[in-house]
């Protein structure tokens, strides 16, 4: 017999509008600072990238830059977020381009698609 028991993950969904004058370089090293964040740790997954531009109306394309961290728990996600790599790519990257910023934390629901199979349990 074996039970299935539901994985509930944090995601920290971050977009950034940054400033009109800011360059491509700074963009790329936004994206690229993000993403060596995945070797925390705290970090299970790190996606990130350029907005897609649509015709949706629906769809907000204002952004210039879209980031996704996941996270086992909660109190992944607090220690991710004074971590001092974090904090650098904060301060030293992402603050003087900024222009303004939404963060969304989303725990997954228990219904989700994602469950992990426990075999050992009678």
């Amino acid at each position: 017999m074996f039970s299935l028991q539901a994985k509930a993950d944090i995601q920290h969904v971050v977009f950034l509008w940054l400033k009109v004058e800011t360059p491509q370089a700074t963009k790329s090293k936004v994206i690229e600072e993000s993403i060596a964040l995945k070797s925390l740790s705290m970090v299970k997954h790190v996606s990130a990238g350029y907005a897609l531009s649509s015709e949706r109306s629906i769809v907000d394309d204002s952004y210039d830059i879209g980031i996704i961290f996941e996270f086992a728990s909660q109190a992944d996600l607090a220690e991710f977020l004074v971590h001092p790599a974090h904090q650098t790519l904060v301060v030293q990257t992402v603050k003087p381009a900024l222009e303004k910023i939404l963060v969304y934390d989303i725990k997954e629901s228990v219904f989700s698609h994602r469950f992990h199979v426990n075999l050992s349990q009678p």
